[in-house]
């Protein structure tokens, strides 16, 4: 039985995630191009020039960003010398995406079943929440995907919501599921003609130890798990202070073992 507490520990009601688990295709359709004028959108060039070099990328790199939103981070890679592709289930993002006329393939679909073939990729992103940590019950789907399409040899990066920080800022009106790290919350969201409308929004939080574990179930070999913000991307540990856990990994080739750590 699900118990939600609010942020002073007592219990409270609050929805839950739709049963096909992703939600987030009519917030995007609703945002569109909008999604750009959130705060954390903001940090794109630095994210870049770090993943760049964590993720050890030349040029000609085929790079799938799976949630790529309005395609910042994909347009940013293009500019760097990556063939990017861009993933999302939103129409409205996609939209926004092709607008950049940054030369990005843009492909819709759901992240859990990609139409991509194997090995496809040089390395995977998915950064923000953009489809990590927005499909409650099939975050794991996610990783095995992102997984699949990297060649072996290949890195990924992704980032989820904290778990420590979610649970010691969790705000008046939220609610939290303790047994499975799930916050709810509602927030009024804005489209490109500034008219607001209220969705229901529910984030999967993650500790640095299922993130290892996930990764390792997936077939991939952890580099570390870093304490970052948006803007500021850095090999750091967590703490408290750090909104997201950026999970840097690699795919091992076929035959070897993948050790847990």
């Amino acid at each position: 039985m699900t118990t939600w507490s609010g942020h002073d520990g007592a219990p409270v009601t609050a929805p839950e995630p739709p049963p096909e688990g992703s939600y987030y295709g009519p917030i995007g359709d609703w945002q569109g191009e909008a999604y750009d004028r959130n705060a954390f959108a903001r940090g794109t060039a630095q994210e870049v020039a770090f993943l760049v070099a964590a993720l050890q990328l030349r040029d000609g790199a085929t790079v799938v960003d799976i949630g790529c939103g309005t395609g910042r981070h994909a347009a940013a890679l293009a500019q760097a010398g990556c063939r990017p592709v861009g993933v999302d289930i939103s129409e409205g993002l996609l939209r926004a995406a092709a607008g950049r006329g940054a030369g990005v393939r843009l492909v819709r679909a759901d992240a859990r079943r990609l139409p991509l073939r194997d090995a496809a990729a040089d390395a995977v992103i998915s950064l923000c929440q953009g489809a990590f940590g927005i499909t409650p019950g099939g975050d794991a789907l996610v990783l095995q995907e992102a997984a699949r399409v990297l060649r072996p040899g290949g890195r990924l990066a992704l980032t989820a919501f904290s778990l420590a920080f979610a649970a010691r800022w969790l705000a008046p009106g939220d609610a939290f599921d303790v047994e499975r790290g799930l916050v709810h919350s509602a927030a009024d969201v804005r489209n490109s003609d500034g008219v607001s409308r209220r969705f229901d929004l529910w984030t999967q939080c993650y500790s640095s130890g299922h993130l290892r574990a996930l990764a390792h179930h997936s077939g991939l070999s952890t580099i570390g798990v870093y304490g970052v913000e948006p803007g500021d991307y850095a090999r750091r540990a967590p703490s408290l202070r750090h909104p997201e856990l950026l999970l840097l990994a690699r795919r091992l080739p076929a035959g070897t073992s993948v050790a847990y750590a």
